[in-house]
């Protein structure tokens, strides 16, 4: 399920990055480009024509990767416990493969989230002060 999410993320987001001539064509262009992906993918699985062009996290090490997949789950979680086990799994993906350039990026991307100010780190407080 993850993987799936993944490459549809990473699907949308290059769609997103072509540019049309203006604004008002770019909906249009991500339009047609994905269509064409989708009819191209199902000509390929009903039909048995070439198989469409998928694109691969670039490790031959199975720990790393599912340690990166991992990561990632944790990541879309999105809350700050989350975050802290998603930097972990990363890091075990890179001791695993430290030419893992998509964990690596996934670290980068993790240590952007946990920093965006969005989170901050629990408070430890005294039980007469948690009530007010």
């Amino acid at each position: 399920m993850i993987l799936l999410f993944a490459l549809a993320y990473f699907v949308w987001e290059s769609r997103f990055e072509e540019k049309g001539s203006d604004s008002a064509s770019q909906q249009p262009v991500v339009q047609t480009t994905e269509a064409g992906d989708v009819a191209s993918a199902l000509d390929s699985s009903l039909l048995g024509n070439t198989a469409p062009d998928l694109k691969g996290v670039a490790t031959n090490n199975l720990t790393a990767y599912d340690s990166y997949l991992k990561g990632l789950e944790q990541q879309a979680i999105y809350s700050y416990g989350s975050l802290e086990i998603a930097e972990d799994q990363f890091k075990q993906a890179l001791v695993g493969d430290p030419g893992f350039t998509d964990a690596r990026l996934a670290l980068v991307r993790n240590h952007l989230l946990m920093n965006s100010g969005t989170f901050h780190r629990p408070v430890i407080c005294g039980c007469a002060s948690a009530g007010r």
